[in-house]
């Protein structure tokens, strides 16, 4: 049989502000993975290998979003099951 415990998880910070997730109800997200996944990406860094990975053959001066910035994005969407129409 599953146990479960109200305990809340604590998340590195970000910035000033502290994340942490609980368990009591209220207000619900199907989102709340991506927090999770960002967590757990920061730990291993996958996105960041991912990145190292592919040339970006784009004019650094005209850059406004770099590549690991829109990988991540894509990652996280997709894990979400968000997908571009």
């Amino acid at each position: 049989m599953t146990e479960c415990n109200g305990l809340p998880l604590t998340f590195s910070s970000l910035g000033r502000r502290k994340i942490r997730a609980d368990f009591d109800g209220g207000w619900l997200t199907s989102d709340a993975g991506s927090a999770l996944l960002r967590e757990v990406d920061g730990r291993i860094g996958l996105i960041d290998a991912m990145a190292a990975c592919i040339p970006d053959p784009r004019q650094a001066a005209k850059i406004t979003h770099d590549l690991r910035t829109m990988l991540a994005q894509r990652v996280l969407a997709n894990a979400a099951t968000w997908r571009p129409k």
